[in-house]
């Protein structure tokens, strides 16, 4: 059983909306209450579909163009401190895993030869330490 309310020049009508009917299209909108329907709903859509387009206050190219330069820089600024962070972290994960070995893995006799046999060996370890702390210390002292 066929739906009343479908026809088959709907189509047909939604197509020609908004340009001139020829006479037999006319007539059929006459006749047929669902393409009638049709036809009045696309024109108010198409209506307001271009009096919204008229109506549009779109930004300049060059606007447009300068947000878009400037996200990008914002965002590579973004991924190129989230890299250094994570350099930062390593460095200082790695300098308290090598501080804790070397203090906490090195039995004590090893520590006091190494002192004696070569006094300058904890001065190098404390510039080792204190240079790879520096980046972090400046770091923190200019960060917002």
């Amino acid at each position: 059983m066929k739906n009343e309310l479908e026809c088959p020049r709907e189509v047909e009508v939604l197509e020609s909306v908004g340009r001139s009917l020829p006479a037999d299209l006319e007539a059929h909108l006459a006749a047929c209450l669902p393409c009638s329907d049709l036809a009045l709903v696309a024109t108010a859509i198409r209506a307001d579909a271009e009096r919204a387009a008229r109506e549009a206050n779109a930004p300049p190219s060059g606007a447009v163009w300068w947000r878009m330069q400037r996200r990008m820089v914002r965002e590579a600024a973004r991924r190129a401190s989230l890299m250094v962070t994570f350099v930062y972290a390593g460095t200082l994960a790695l300098t308290a895993a090598g501080m804790l070995g070397v203090l906490g893995g090195v039995p004590q006799e090893w520590l006091v030869t190494v002192a004696t046999t070569a006094p300058t060996m904890p001065l190098a370890l404390c510039a080792a330490t204190a240079l790879l702390l520096a980046p972090f210390a400046v770091y923190y002292a200019v960060a917002e």
